[in-house]
């Protein structure tokens, strides 16, 4: 039964809202700007279906592109209708494959127990493997396994498979080279019982096509999809998005904003959205109204994007519904000498205006670059900041030792889990291994790691017999709740032996252990985000799939102030938004520069600039300096753009 939350809900939705939360009559593409309740619109949306089929074996389908955003609105939705998770699936693409692939995987030569590479370094190690039977001479010349890889990634975007690589790499330079090198990344990948996330999308829509009765099986399934930020979708995950619905299948409902396409680079399309209304015959509805931003904010906003041609047709300028906050909610700061000043003025504003609720501040930049200035300045005046980045992998020792445990534990004849656990033990119980123990763990011809591994404890003595404690019930990891007690006692062992103070003095406490303390926070975030998702009893494969994809970094902190890119800012608001850098060869890039004014390039950099000044719930404040890196800088032409600068 809907609660009172999804009816105070429903309610609050504006008309256009509604029509959009209801619509089931035809497939329907909503327009939906920066601030325009989307989130909403898609919970409700989402409840609504939910509640109305109550009873019926059916499943709604929900992909988005972030773990972040799937995590809250599937939050959101059971708080709606909490009787009816067990038929949502809401997640990323990504983890959506997951499950297909766990499951089906092995009909297109994918192992049950894969585990997912997302770091690059991965990803170029595999290459090297695979170009040591095609291209020996290449494997030591990092940039042109660089470039391999690209043209392997186009490849997948392309969803074009190893055998057809020649004909759609034509006669481009070294196509020969890079069709040969992506069949044997594909084959050493699968060897290694791994993915990563284009082969995950290339796999699933391969195992869809070449056998249709589980396309058909998942049809029945989900008779009801909802794509949110359908705009950044790659054109491989368009046509898997395609695969699972029926051209004639009403219930397909997809949110976009060709406005905030920022991933060009990455696959995204302007023209998806066109495609999208084409194939499907869909309805369009606009949602114009911005919730967020003040209406100060919402008009340069709207004279910086009128600058892009490539845009839907007839699209409707977003409108504010909102009163500032403030009595001037842009401040434009200009005129200092060098990047280093204009930092420094920005680091100043923050401590004087927001000491007090520093998490709820954003200094927002085009490039890494720019916000290590202002980290260096706001070091240099006691201002505590943080750099929300993605962070794929575990570092230190302790934590590399329990995610390879938990890897070896899903899959016993894991290679790599068994040669990490090695090379971290000694570090971990002040032991050495001795050579001849390396050399016959290596000529042990048995497949179990594991076994190795526990003769391998048993013999290094009286150090590891807590460990041994906390190893014997990891033979028995498949139910949630092994996973849970597995995790718990691992890291009651780990913080006896790895947080200051119990290893006082010690190299190991100033090196491998340094980033324990803030690994752990970031793993018992997401911990806690998959057991909220997926509930007490995932299994260890799905627990670990979904561990290997999401990002790992630890939630920031309260009295800290955020600094970040405008990817990363994405999908995010804050009270007050600071977006430095605004000169030609930052925003807009001088890559985009050299590519013509009115070229696709520069457009996605005015978009960039859009979704950045969107972020604002009160005030925007733009920065500029004459110097950066010693080279003199024209201030930005989106400033012109905006009205912020006259010329």
């Amino acid at each position: 039964m809907a609660t009172k939350d999804f009816e105070k809900a429903w309610a609050e939705l504006s008309q256009t809202q509604v029509e959009a939360a209801s619509w089931v009559s035809s497939p329907l593409l909503v327009i939906a700007g920066p601030g325009s309740g989307k989130t909403r619109v898609l919970t409700c949306r989402i409840a609504r279906l939910l509640e109305s089929s109550k009873g019926e074996k059916s499943r709604i389908l929900g992909l988005t592109f972030t773990t972040k955003a799937a995590d809250e609105m599937r939050q959101r939705v059971l708080s709606f209708v909490p009787d009816e998770a067990h038929r949502l699936f809401l997640g990323t693409f990504h983890s959506f494959c997951t499950d297909v692939l766990s499951q089906h995987g092995q009909h297109v030569g994918v192992n049950p127990s894969f585990k997912v590479y997302a770091e690059i370094r991965d990803h170029e190690a595999i290459l090297v493997e695979a170009l040591r039977e095609v291209a020996p001479d290449l494997t030591g010349d990092r940039n042109m396994v660089s470039q391999i890889l690209k043209g392997i990634r186009y490849l997948q975007n392309q969803l074009t498979m190893p055998q057809n690589a020649q004909e759609t790499l034509g006669h481009l330079p070294d196509s020969n080279l890079v069709s040969l090198a992506y069949e044997a990344y594909v084959k050493a990948l699968l060897d290694h019982r791994a993915l990563d996330f284009e082969t995950m999308i290339v796999k699933t829509h391969e195992l869809l096509t070449r056998y249709p009765v589980f396309a058909r099986r998942y049809q029945d399934v989900f008779p009801q999809v909802c794509v949110d930020e359908f705009q950044d979708t790659t054109f491989a995950q368009y046509q898997l998005l395609k695969a699972l619905v029926p051209r004639d299948r009403a219930g397909v409902f997809v949110v976009a904003d060709d406005d905030q396409i920022i991933y060009q680079w990455n696959g995204a399309d302007v023209r998806r959205l066109e495609e999208f209304s084409s194939d499907f015959c869909a309805k369009v509805i606009q949602l114009p109204v911005n919730y967020r931003c003040p209406a100060e904010v919402v008009d340069v906003a709207n004279h910086l994007i009128e600058n892009n041609f490539r845009r839907s047709a007839g699209r409707v300028p977003i409108r504010s519904v909102r009163s500032p906050a403030s009595t001037n909610p842009i401040t434009l700061l200009g005129g200092f000498d060098g990047f280093e000043d204009e930092c420094r003025d920005v680091v100043a504003r923050v401590k004087d205006l927001h000491s007090t609720h520093l998490e709820r501040v954003a200094v927002i930049a085009r490039s890494r670059s720019l916000l290590e200035g202002v980290q260096q300045a706001a070091g240099e005046v006691g201002l505590p900041t943080v750099v929300l980045q993605r962070k794929n992998d575990f570092e230190s020792t302790p934590l590399s030792w329990l995610h390879a445990m938990l890897s070896l534990a899903n899959d016993h004849r894991d290679r790599e889990a068994f040669t990490e656990i090695v090379g971290t033990l000694p570090g971990l119980l002040d032991a050495q291994i001795d050579s001849e123990t390396h050399v016959r763990l290596e000529a042990d011809q048995s497949k179990d790691y594991f076994h190795r591994v526990t003769d391998l404890v048993r013999k290094l003595g009286s150090p590891s017999n807590r460990l041994l404690e906390v190893a014997t019930p990891y033979t028995r990891l498949s139910p949630g709740s092994e996973v849970r007690y597995f995790l718990n006692a691992a890291l009651d062992w780990l913080d006896a032996i790895a947080i200051p103070g119990d290893r006082s003095g010690s190299d190991q406490q100033v090196g491998t252990f340094a980033d324990y303390i803030d690994e752990r926070k970031g793993l018992l975030h997401v911990r806690d985000e998959i057991l909220r998702a997926f509930g007490p009893d995932i299994s260890l494969q799905r627990f670990l799939s979904e561990l290997d994809i999401r990002s790992k970094e630890a939630p920031p902190e309260k009295g800290v102030l955020p600094l970040m890119t405008i990817h990363g800012s994405k999908g995010k608001e804050f009270d007050h938004v600071y977006l430095v850098g605004l000169v030609e060869g930052e925003l807009p890039s001088y890559q985009s520069i050299r590519a013509g004014d009115n070229g696709p390039e520069m457009e996605e950099e005015r978009r960039s600039c859009y979704v950045a000044v969107t972020r604002t719930l009160d005030t925007l404040t733009c920065s500029y300096a004459e110097k950066y890196r010693g080279w003199q800088r024209a201030p930005s032409r989106f400033l012109y753009e905006m009205g912020l600068l006259s010329q």
